[in-house]
């Protein structure tokens, strides 16, 4: 059986089963053939960039974490990239350190400690293939080594501060000397002392490899087309040396980072207790990351933000973001989350135990990421090493073609409407109960593919909170469990307001569940107009009746726009999930 999750490869330790020979001019032209070195320590497509740059653009916390990250590790950017794709691809792969740019090596060597530490791997589990949990991963991680990094330079300040004063008679001698003349061929400005220090070099080293890039990119390539238009000449016409000689500031400035780079690996060679000492700082990082990853992922599980295959389309990172926190600062929030994740479980179940005897048929083809669904052709591209990055692609963004299912015993029915009563009497326990029910029921209605409605109501109904059967919207759900008016009861407005959403639907057979404490008379007019809709739409209503043992004259002011009244007589069945007249409003709908 698969696993969640893969182990964290080391490129050395993998064979390759291909290698790309790239062809440029300098290979044609008989120049040594520049190797293109990676700025990331993680092996990456196209499809992981794209998910990675998606959450950057949302984010705007993350874009001031790297901000900040870069004024103590100017490749911080780099290390928090790589983070996330460690933590969320199923089997990243380490880059060799002779593939990886200079500049990022102390990145290399931080990745290559931090995936052996137990606190990581426990962590990966938790985040692998989830872009939400990767990318929280990421940010309590990122918060943690800024943290770390800042200590650290203000530590490496002191102690230069210390060695200032006594180097000070020994670099005014080297200034004497520095007005010779550079030390083979290099000018002043680019010796290395003792006194450089590690951010320092990297920044150097990153506008060293700019500048060859630079240079090997653009401006030779412009230099090449204006000495053609120049002479007249056709590029085949130029002679090899011409060519050449076009390249000398390029072998120049490459010779140059090449002297850098040296420096710099024998440099880091002494760093290398500061490197271990930042893994293992960053272990409580990892601890403390993995409980927020956790309690995050089962408040989105929750409220319905998951990515699943029943979600019509994905919830962009930031609103997922704003919900959750919405959430973790709230005490009632809160309290209703936990409530909310049992009543989906039951829902889940009833609703699974509906359709399982019925024999699945092929409707229609639609979009989605559904694997056991998708179509043959979509499949194919997982055959070729170039298309198999489109399929993830695909995959990601949930636009595979795959076959859309459906039961022989469902047909296609109207929206499902909750009427919520929020009057002062329904506070506490029952406000929560009644919203977990809807908030499940919502579940339920983008299962079966119907619109949702949920209308709250008390002397006064407000007007209905419409979820689409392809809408996802976090903001909607909340202001579903949040809003809470007190006040009286009254049942003809809120009534109205439910006729009113079933007749603008196409579909009949929808469904009104209607979820009160309340005692109230409804006018014989109305009634008469109702129940006609009724007849027409072939709607029903499933009214619920929360403490009715107190309350027996509730029921009878129900009984004339109902179908099937539930009487919730015991407050303790409030907390059970799985109490029968749970089970009982999940199966009739």
């Amino acid at each position: 059986m698969l696993s969640k999750y893969g182990d964290v490869l080391f490129e050395e330790n993998i064979k390759k089963s291909f290698n790309f020979k790239a062809k440029d001019v300098s290979s044609v032209l008989g120049l040594n053939h520049s190797v293109s070195l990676s700025e990331q320590c993680v092996r990456h497509y196209e499809i992981d960039l794209e998910i990675y740059n998606d959450i950057f653009k949302d984010s705007r916390e993350m874009r001031v974490l790297l901000e900040e990250g870069i004024k103590y590790l100017p490749v911080f950017d780099r290390l928090y990239k790589d983070i996330f794709f460690c933590l969320y691809k199923y089997s990243p792969v380490i880059y060799k350190e002779c593939n990886i740019r200079a500049s990022s090596k102390i990145n290399n060597q931080i990745i290559r400690k931090i995936v052996k530490l137990r606190e990581f791997k426990k962590l990966r589990k938790s985040c692998c293939l989830d872009v939400f949990n990767s990318a929280i991963g990421c940010e309590v991680l990122g918060k943690k080594a800024i943290e770390i990094l800042k200590k650290m330079s203000q530590k490496n300040h002191t102690d230069e501060d210390d060695k200032n004063e006594e180097k000070t008679q020994q670099e005014e001698e080297e200034t004497k000397k520095d007005t010779l003349g550079g030390i083979g061929g290099i000018d002043k400005g680019s010796r290395n002392t003792d006194q450089d220090n590690i951010p320092d070099l990297i920044n150097e080293l990153k506008q060293l490899e700019e500048d060859v890039d630079s240079l090997s990119r653009e401006e030779t390539d412009d230099y090449i087309k204006q000495s053609i238009e120049e002479s007249g000449h056709s590029r085949e016409n130029l002679n090899q040396e011409d060519m050449k000689q076009l390249y000398l500031t390029l072998e120049e400035a490459k010779k140059r980072l090449e002297e850098k780079e040296r420096y710099f690996e024998e440099k880091l060679k002494g760093e290398q207790d500061y490197i271990e000492d930042f893994a293992q700082d960053m272990v409580e990082a990892f601890n403390e990351a993995d409980i927020q990853v956790r309690e995050l992922s089962e408040c989105v599980e929750s409220w319905g933000m998951s990515e699943s295959s029943r979600k019509p389309s994905r919830i962009p990172f930031d609103v997922k973001r704003d919900a959750v926190e919405k959430i973790r600062q709230s005490k009632k929030l809160k309290e209703l989350s936990k409530i909310i994740g049992r009543f989906k479980e039951t829902a889940l179940e009833d609703e699974k135990k509906k359709s399982k005897d019925g024999a699945l048929s092929i409707n229609s083809v639609k979009i989605g990421n559904e694997i056991i669904r998708t179509l043959p052709s979509e499949k194919m591209l997982l055959l070729n090493p170039i298309t198999k990055r489109e399929f993830y692609r695909k995959y990601s963004e949930k636009e595979l073609l795959q076959y859309e299912l459906q039961s022989n015993k469902v047909k296609i029915k109207g929206p499902m409407v909750v009427c919520i009563d929020m009057s002062s009497s329904m506070k506490g326990s029952r406000e929560k109960w009644s919203k977990a029910v809807a908030i499940a029921l919502l579940e339920i209605a983008q299962m079966q593919k119907r619109d949702f409605a949920a209308i709250l109501f008390n002397e006064k109904a407000l007007d209905p909170i419409i979820i689409e059967k392809d809408e996802v919207d976090p903001k909607k759900i909340l202001d579903i469990a949040e809003r809470f008016d007190g006040g009286s009861t009254e049942f003809e407005e809120v009534l109205e307001k439910a006729l009113t959403v079933i007749e603008n639907s196409v579909f009949n057979k929808a469904d009104i569940v209607f979820i009160t404490d309340g005692h109230c008379i409804v006018g014989d007019d109305f009634l008469r107009k109702f129940n006609k809709i009724k007849r027409q739409k072939q709607f029903k209503v499933i009214s619920v009746c929360i403490d009715a043992g107190s309350k027996k004259g509730n029921i009878k002011t129900l009984r004339p726009f109902s179908d099937e009244i539930l009487l919730l007589s015991e407050l303790a069945e409030l907390e059970n999930a799985n109490s029968n007249i749970v089970h009982k409003i999940f199966q009739k709908v």
